[in-house]
């Protein structure tokens, strides 16, 4: 098997030396042709041929992840992804189940489960695995400070959470899905193909391969009424609350009325005058254990 290891040595908290060790020693065992590429001294692996390769193995965190699912859907390729999650949050990861030791995700990725998910499509220019937000979401991840994810790791997400949470400010969007308009007034837009943190979920309908978006509306207006939210979704409590709406749709336009919300695509900020979401069904094979 010829396989292509696309590797991020900035992703992380001093992971990437144990990382990549791991995974180098354990290929020089095999029999595979293993070609290696630096994202920040090898120049664009956009360049490469994706059909002369068996495997796409990524070592680094969702934002490297993003750009290499960008690139292989975007050629329509059918080569296979496997992931080393190797970053701060590896949100992508866990939604996918993947083992975050190295040498068992390496493991893994050597094997034949290979499962083929949706992907969803912004503005007809860029890809994205697991989900886009508008909003608080995207606010945490803005608050959430480079300096400090490299000191503390997925701590400094706490922070940025912290800090989000207590500078709550609702806006409004216009959004356009399932043939209906509607004007919210809303903490957060959350477009998901599936989202797992933790054992968090933010939808329980959610699956990665049935050809719809998962859309979470947060309504609240106050610091308490973001409290119960959280609170309720934590503990798996997803009766219908008027604070916090469900919705499945194939196609999504929003738009802020305030050009300056923070917006996020698979963990990365965002910066786009509105959002117009389709889903991708079965656009891309991933190594990973079965998803739902």
């Amino acid at each position: 098997m010829r396989i292509l290891v696309i590797y991020n040595k900035l992703a992380g908290r001093w992971k990437y030396v144990q990382a990549s060790q791991v995974v180098e020693k354990a290929l020089q065992q095999t029999t595979h042709a293993v070609e290696w590429h630096s994202v920040e001294t090898d120049g664009s692996f956009e360049k490469k041929d994706l059909n002369t390769y068996d495997r796409i193995v990524c070592i680094g965190g969702d934002g490297t992840i993003k750009e290499v699912v960008n690139w292989i859907v975007k050629n329509n390729s059918k080569t296979p992804l496997a992931i080393i999650p190797n970053g701060t949050g590896n949100v992508v990861a866990q939604c996918l189940n993947i083992p975050l030791n190295p040498k068992k995700a390496l493991e893994l990725a050597l094997t034949d489960q290979i499962e083929v998910v949706d992907v969803g499509l912004i503005n007809n220019r860029e890809y994205f695995l697991m989900s886009a937000g508008i909003g608080f979401d995207a606010k945490v991840i803005k608050n959430t400070s480079k300096k400090m994810k490299r000191f503390i790791g997925f701590l400094a997400y706490v922070f940025g959470f912290l800090k989000s949470f207590f500078n709550i400010k609702p806006d409004k969007y216009f959004v356009r899905m399932n043939d209906t308009t509607k004007i919210y007034k809303a903490q957060s837009i959350f477009v998901s193909n599936f989202f797992k943190l933790f054992k968090f979920i933010n939808n329980p309908e959610a699956k990665m391969n049935d050809g719809y978006l998962n859309v979470s509306i947060l309504q609240s207006f106050s610091l308490k009424d973001l409290g119960i939210v959280f609170l309720k979704l934590a503990s798996g409590n997803y009766a219908k609350d008027w604070r916090y709406e469900f919705h499945k749709t194939k196609q999504i336009y929003i738009h802020p009325i305030r050009s300056k919300t923070p917006q996020q695509i698979d963990g990365e900020l965002a910066n786009f005058p509105y959002l117009d979401i389709e889903i991708v069904p079965k656009a891309l094979r991933i190594i990973a254990p079965k998803v739902s």
